[in-house]
């Protein structure tokens, strides 16, 4: 991953090749030419350097910026198969993340704890632990203010406009949940091409694909985040729907054994949102990938009875997690424009000095 701006503002020169007949070739460096010269001719790009780079980082070194004259460099050609998935997702498979890494300057966030990577890395990793992203330990939900995104994103060298994909690690709900939370800030920060890899770490792992030992550094910059709330539910909000005020649904994403709860003497225990419904199922936990690939998640959200069309429908769960997961799958993969989070969650609201309700078990989620 490397600053584009400085091949951006170099000189273009005109490179003297053709790229019908030098793809797939080599091509000698002459005075004035750079990557990005070659990339703009060669690919009709000239943000595409990073391909050429790759292909010859061995013969360039670490700058790629700094070319010599009589330097020879491979041009890759885009393989046809491969550009086919040169379509942006938000769940794109591992296999589908390397190919496209070929085409694209893609900006990896790997989100695992420090003490969790094992030194193993999908190659141009951006290193942001997910503790990073959390608020204060008595809240952990929410969200951090614009200041300290600003920080976080800058002083980690992230940019709101590079195509990026979040890696988190294990194949399960929780972590899956993390990484939605993150592409929730990013996408609230002003990013509008985000990724979750499919299955994380544990799912590249699997595949066998390329890694790399050590994250790279990016250089810091100043950036000012505007935080967009068209997606936030604020605690405001949340307690004028808790109260009737404001028409809407709150959704606890968590399992109907958390959502509702006895004292063992049939007495009902305060566990969630007043008013708050579940629909635990499939559209809200353990098997996200299925939901995905196999069944439209419109469709299973469709089986409750929740007005997804004109009310506010606001997910949570303990600290923001799975109801991160439940927006990501409405929102994202659904493209249902109304679905809203409530990161505090139910920590949140104790915190604001509310108490939970007794989860009324409905029958609203239909197989």
């Amino acid at each position: 991953m490397f600053d584009r701006l400085l091949l951006a503002g170099a000189i273009l020169i005109a490179p003297s090749i053709a790229y019908s007949s030098e793809c797939g070739k080599w091509h000698s460096i002459v005075k004035g030419e750079s990557i990005s010269a070659l990339a703009a001719v060669a690919y009709g790009d000239m943000l595409d350097y990073d391909r050429i780079y790759r292909a010859n980082i061995e013969t360039i070194g670490n700058d790629p910026a700094r070319v010599e004259i009589g330097m020879k460099l491979y041009l890759p050609c885009i393989d046809p198969e491969v550009a086919k998935i040169d379509n942006w997702y938000p769940l794109p498979e591992p296999g589908d993340l390397a190919n496209l890494q070929k085409l694209r300057d893609i900006q990896i966030i790997d989100i695992r704890p420090a003490d969790k990577t094992g030194d193993l890395f999908v190659p141009d990793s951006i290193h942001v632990p997910w503790q990073l992203w959390r608020g204060p330990s008595e809240n952990p939900g929410q969200p951090p203010n614009e200041a300290q995104l600003s920080t976080l994103l800058g002083d980690h060298g992230i940019r709101l406009d590079q195509p990026t994909v979040i890696v988190h690690g294990q194949d399960n709900p929780m972590d899956m949940g993390r990484a939605a939370m993150v592409y929730w800030l990013l996408k609230s920060s002003g990013a509008n091409q985000i990724a979750i890899l499919s299955g994380g770490m544990q799912a590249w792992q699997a595949g066998n694909l390329r890694l790399a030992n050590v994250p790279i550094t990016l250089p810091a910059y100043k950036i000012d985040i505007s935080f967009d709330n068209t997606w936030r539910a604020t605690p405001h909000e949340v307690e004028a729907i808790a109260s009737g005020e404001l028409s809407g649904t709150l959704v606890d994403a968590r399992p109907l054994g958390v959502f509702s709860k006895s004292d063992g003497n049939g007495q009902m225990l305060g566990t969630t949102l007043p008013g708050a419904v579940s629909i635990s199922g499939p559209a809200a936990f353990s098997t996200y990938k299925a939901a995905a690939s196999d069944v439209s998640v419109l469709e299973r959200l469709k089986g409750s009875d929740v007005n997804w069309e004109t009310d506010p429908i606001v997910n949570f769960c303990d600290t923001g997690e799975i109801g991160a997961l439940n927006w990501f799958y409405a929102s994202e993969l659904s493209g249902i424009k109304n679905v809203k989070l409530y990161p505090e969650s139910s920590h949140g609201w104790k915190q604001e000095g509310h108490d939970l309700a007794p989860g009324q078990v409905i029958e609203v989620f239909r197989r």
